[in-house]
């Protein structure tokens, strides 16, 4: 029986939900992208709609508005390509984009709700090394590049980043805290799972049994494609890339 024609992907910048989406895009999804993100000159962007809508009726500006148009979106979206799934990127600075008219106690975002109402895929994945994915966000920052298809698109030069400890210590806790309640949001979920970034991959660096098993399942397949679309961007030692890594890991412990 088929499952839910949604998949969420939920997580922080560099987590892994990228490489994952892109995945299933490869299985036959709709490649939805980050749907929330502010750029508007790519497709498959709410707010673009929204702005086209907002055109015609000014009064559709108002975020109260924004929870029917939430849905006429997914909807029009699931209408231009019958039987496919949507393949959604969902950072955790989005999920409250959209906020609900009612219950403002309840503590759980509309889209949280919104993906139990139609027992959407949610897979929150999770990168265990906070550091790593602190680090490989700085430096996609300093390098411009966030992304590459193979190796040869990595950056050969890359520059040695400054940590400072205190900040670098806040923001993991910080990070860990934000994990926590968004794992306390999804459980709750009929069809939520959540799979470690570093659990994803295998030792020859294809995609692991137990991403296929997550993967598979929204998808409705028995199996897929193992190799990624994308190579790591930062695979050297931690104290390759900081320039105070000393100061750092003394910090650390």
């Amino acid at each position: 029986m088929a499952t839910s024609d949604l998949v969420f992907l939920v997580g922080r910048e560099r987590s892994g939900t990228t490489v994952f989406r892109r995945q299933l895009v490869l299985a036959g999804a709709i490649d939805m992208d980050e749907t929330l993100h502010g750029d508007l000159s790519k497709p498959n962007r709410f707010y673009r709609m929204v702005a086209d809508r907002v055109a015609g009726d000014p009064a559709l500006a108002s975020p109260q508005r924004h929870t029917g148009l939430w849905t006429e979106f997914i909807d029009g979206k699931l209408a231009e390509a019958p039987g496919r799934k949507l393949a959604i990127d969902l950072k955790y600075w989005a999920l409250n984009l959209i906020p609900s008219p009612e219950d403002i106690a309840s503590g759980t975002p509309h889209l949280i709700r919104f993906m139990g109402w139609r027992r959407a895929h949610a897979i929150h994945i999770v990168r265990r090394n906070k550091l790593r994915m602190l680090l490989s966000q700085q430096m996609s920052k300093e390098t411009g590049v966030w992304g590459a298809a193979t190796a040869a698109n990595v950056p050969t030069e890359k520059p040695k980043l400054q940590v400072e400890p205190g900040p670098m210590i806040k923001h993991i806790e910080r990070l860990i805290l934000m994990e926590q309640k968004v794992r306390g949001m999804l459980s709750p979920l009929q069809n939520a799972q959540e799979i470690l970034y570093e659990d994803m991959f295998a030792p020859d660096g294809s995609f692991s049994d137990r991403f296929a098993e997550v993967a598979c399942q929204a998808m409705d397949l028995t199996d897929m494609d193992r190799a990624p679309t994308n190579v790591r961007m930062n695979p050297e030692p931690v104290e390759a890339l900081v320039e105070n890594y000393a100061l750092l890991a003394d910090a650390l412990g």
